[in-house]
């Protein structure tokens, strides 16, 4: 890859922020230890309004002009996607999708976004151990999207960059092209990193003012954790919470159901920061969907008083009328959109929901059940539908104004993701905090 001139300069320019205090949790539940800042991180503010972002962010824009209650408050960008781990399943060829997936990032441009499936080892650029680099998959993504981003003044960096091990001669050593860079810094401890869940910030738009994760109990070899941080954003210095999760796949729904009650309890320890709750968000795989017939871990999720993004209806089952298949509106504290026709129409608020958030699940809510020969209604109108979805992004009733974008490429058509980089699609939010 190459690097522009002016990313140069923007990597020599000057350093942000104070040291990150992380409180981190190892499964022994170690005393919380500080983590080092991004030292020489550097970022540019001029081109804070001239970034690209995803469709759903323009009606969350209008909303302030509509809703006065609004302008005090911080509009922010939560994604969640599970880039599907390098080795998840064999070989998932990463060197070939890399591209797509850091440029859908780039041009969605979140604050922050969790990521599932970031693997901590080390990234093949073929089909072979031999062709391993220093580098992690979340490493290597964090890059591919600093190539895109930095430019124009957006540099993301892991909450936590803490790794099993670092290479004694890694690729990550805190320097990028030759130039000091400091969201490449991979610091060594078997407890304090959070496997392969990952929360990337965007440091121009956001400050991270702690972090951590704890353990969850796992089916597998592969260690379930919940990462957290709690961030603020720059212009307003409103904070909130997020937290980000991916449940085990193959189990039973009590198991699942289990490993969420862990992570909630995680959860209402650490957003409670300077004394205040937070505006919280919960994103991640959970592994289960509304066509699950018995309680699911996002069921666990809403009956702790968080509201679902997008809104997954389970109060109906599959009929030929879309069934469970349907969306529902949005639950208060959001903008009452049903009323709202002059400035924002509810297709807009909700973009591309009826694709899958997974390119694994059969179920085509554009289709009549057992019928893929003529999609159901008119395109327009699919709004009203939500894909199968198993990746969530969850909201407490403080998040105001939420949107929803399935962040699909450009050539997917009727309900169906056509040249997925992973076998999950972004998912995101822009809300109000």
């Amino acid at each position: 890859m190459t690097i522009s001139g002016r990313l140069a300069l923007l990597l020599t320019a000057s350093v942000v922020g104070a040291t990150l205090t992380a409180a981190t949790t190892s499964a022994a539940g170690a005393a919380p230890t500080r983590m080092p800042d991004a030292a020489g991180l550097t970022t540019s503010v001029a081109a804070a309004t001239a970034t690209p972002s995803c469709a759903a962010k323009a009606v969350a824009v209008r909303d302030a002009n509509t809703y006065s209650s609004l302008r005090p408050k911080a509009l922010v960008g939560i994604a969640s996607y599970n880039i599907q781990g390098q080795h998840a399943s064999g070989w998932t060829n990463w060197p070939g999708r890399r591209d797509a997936i850091a440029s859908q990032i780039a041009n969605c441009r979140p604050d922050v976004i969790g990521v599932q499936e970031a693997a901590e080892s080390w990234v093949w650029e073929t089909n072979s151990s031999s062709s391993a680099r220093r580098i992690s998959q979340y490493e290597n993504l964090t890059d591919e999207v600093n190539e895109r981003t930095t430019p124009t003044g957006d540099t993301y960096v892991p909450t936590n960059r803490y790794r099993t091990s670092c290479s004694a001669t890694p690729e990550w050593n805190g320097t990028y092209q030759g130039q000091v860079a400091g969201w490449r810094r991979c610091l060594d401890s078997s407890s304090r990193g959070s496997s392969d869940n990952r929360i990337l910030y965007n440091a121009r738009t956001v400050r991270v003012l702690s972090q951590g994760f704890g353990n969850l109990s796992g089916a597998t070899s592969t260690r379930r954790t919940v990462a957290w941080a709690v961030i603020e954003q720059r212009a307003t210095q409103r904070r909130f919470f997020v937290a980000n999760t991916h449940l085990d796949s193959n189990v039973s729904d009590a198991y699942r159901i289990t490993q969420m009650k862990q992570a909630l309890a995680v959860i209402a320890k650490a957003r409670v920061y300077g004394g205040a709750t937070l505006p919280t968000f919960v994103l991640g795989d959970l592994n289960s969907s509304r066509y699950t017939e018995a309680r699911t871990a996002a069921d666990t999720v809403t009956a702790a008083g968080y509201i679902d993004v997008v809104g997954n209806d389970r109060s109906l089952r599959a009929s030929g009328s879309a069934g469970w298949c349907r969306r529902l509106p949005q639950k208060p504290a959001s903008v009452p959109w049903q009323k709202d026709t002059v400035n924002t129409r509810p297709q807009d608020r909700f973009v591309t929901v009826v694709y899958n958030t997974s390119n694994n699940s059969k179920v085509n809510c554009t289709y009549p059940e057992n019928n893929t020969s003529k999609p159901r209604l008119d395109p327009s109108l699919w709004w009203k539908y939500n894909g199968s979805a198993i990746d969530y992004i969850f909201a407490s009733s403080a998040v105001r104004a939420r949107t929803w974008q399935t962040v699909v490429p450009a050539a997917s058509a009727n309900g169906v993701t056509k040249g997925a980089p992973s076998d999950h699609n972004m998912v995101m939010t822009w809300a109000y905090v």
